[in-house]
């Protein structure tokens, strides 16, 4: 099987935090996606499907939220372990990693990776002791500052999507060929609700109603994991695509980003939002499958 740089799956959008700039919008749903176990474990055998993975991801949201996340680790443990060189998650440090998912995370070895967020105290409260205790049982994890004046690469950067694109195609090329994403991180592709996406702000394009999910020149930058009467060949050509940023001139989502580069304006991460007045939108359930 080709292995491919990177891919994430979304376990959950759900989160105990109410970020105004969240990279996935979590905030702004009315009703967070999130999903069965059997789902779950449908969509990373689905992922699989398409190749092998350098790193290979279960994200949210807040993943910890998922009471069932240590039976999900375990299914990946049993089914795709020799499918990727390295698992990775992230928690935003107010939730205490239980004992049931650090006994699954140590047979993992040396081929998982842990990042713990620190928000700060207020935020993010349990985030020094599960780094401790991540350590204690021999598990490979990083503590990343988010609220110092040395935080993480400098803050967030503000991906909320304008109703209207602010670039034009040849500009659009141009901030495909700066971002830090594509370029460093070979476009690495999200999952959410079984639609596998290129970007993370095509998601919030199409769940806003921004951008029609089914037009030609978005379709062909998605898979639908679940669409069966698309050949796995097709979506294997797309994957190809978007791993080999040279054969993919822009994103349809690059009219509408800010661009994540190194010079791109930093934000003060998770500012929270205070009530539904302080979102600027909001949405129903994410949209998901086509």
């Amino acid at each position: 099987m080709k292995k491919y740089p990177h891919a994430i799956v979304i376990v959950t959008l759900a989160c105990n935090l109410k970020c105004q700039n969240c990279i996935l919008c979590a905030p702004y749903y009315k009703k967070p996606f999130h999903p069965s176990t059997e789902f779950i474990q449908e969509t990373a055998e689905r992922a699989f499907r398409l190749g092998d993975y350098e790193i290979f991801e279960y994200m949210g949201g807040e993943p910890l939220l998922r009471k069932d996340f240590p039976e999900i680790w375990a299914y990946n443990r049993k089914h795709f372990y020799d499918r990727a060189d390295m698992f990775k998650t992230a928690t935003n440090g107010s939730i205490p990693v239980s004992d049931s998912l650090i006994d699954v995370w140590k047979t993992y070895g040396k081929k998982i990776h842990i990042i713990v967020d620190n928000y700060g105290p207020e935020l993010s409260p349990r985030a020094e002791e599960n780094v401790d205790k991540l350590r204690r049982n021999g598990i490979d994890c990083e503590l990343r500052d988010m609220y110092s004046d040395h935080r993480h690469h400098g803050g967030w950067v503000d991906f909320l999507a304008p109703v209207k694109p602010f670039r034009d195609v040849e500009d659009a090329k141009q901030t495909y060929l700066n971002c830090g994403q594509a370029q460093k991180l070979k476009n690495c592709c999200n999952i959410i609700n079984g639609l596998l996406m290129p970007c993370h702000m095509q998601f919030q394009l199409n769940d806003r109603g921004i951008v029609d999910a089914k037009a030609p020149e978005f379709e062909a930058q998605c898979i639908d994991l679940f669409d069966d009467s698309e050949p796995w060949e097709r979506k294997r050509e797309k994957m190809d695509t978007y791993t080999d940023v040279s054969r993919l001139p822009y994103l349809e989502s690059c009219r509408y980003c800010r661009c994540l580069a190194g010079d791109t304006p930093r934000l003060k991460p998770a500012v929270q939002a205070e009530g539904p007045e302080a979102l600027p939108f909001r949405m129903e359930a994410s949209k998901g499958v086509l």
